[in-house]
């Protein structure tokens, strides 16, 4: 565990969460009378994007450089590691759950369609949300301990 991989494994996590925001920005964007829950949930992923965008910055810098104190911690790492490999679990079954929903078209037809699929969703949907809430917050810490 360092940070060259960590910085691959935050590179992918990142490019899906920015995939899971786009596909979640469309949605929104598509429906009129979008519900407050879809509005919030894209604000998580947001977040969770600009953490990993932070991760990302902090380990480019050349304070981490192969051989640096820094960069000796085997712990910190596999920590970030772990948390990563959980927050791109949660985006991949996000992903899946949504893609049930979105479809194009709309019409008034189709709208009420995704209102309805989004309706069934709902517990799953609040589930993920706070799971990404959760990695979010684990993953500010990491930066934090990173930045240290």
């Amino acid at each position: 565990m360092d940070p060259l991989s960590i910085a691959t494994a935050v590179g992918g996590t990142s490019k899906a969460a920015l995939a899971l925001s786009t596909t979640l920005y469309a949605f929104v964007e598509a429906t009129k009378n979008i519900d407050q829950s879809v509005k919030s949930l894209y604000d998580e992923v947001n977040s969770l994007t600009r953490t990993l965008d932070a991760i990302g910055g902090s380990i480019a810098s050349p304070s981490l450089a192969v051989g640096d104190e820094a960069s000796q911690n085997p712990e910190l790492w596999q920590s970030v590691e772990g948390s990563l490999a959980d927050c791109r679990n949660t985006i991949e079954k996000l992903n899946a759950s949504l893609s049930g929903i979105k479809n194009s078209g709309s019409n008034v037809a189709s709208q009420m369609l995704r209102t309805f699929k989004l309706n069934f969703k709902e517990d799953e949907l609040r589930k993920l949300k706070a799971e990404i809430q959760t990695h979010n917050t684990a993953l500010q810490l990491a930066l934090q301990m990173i930045n240290v």
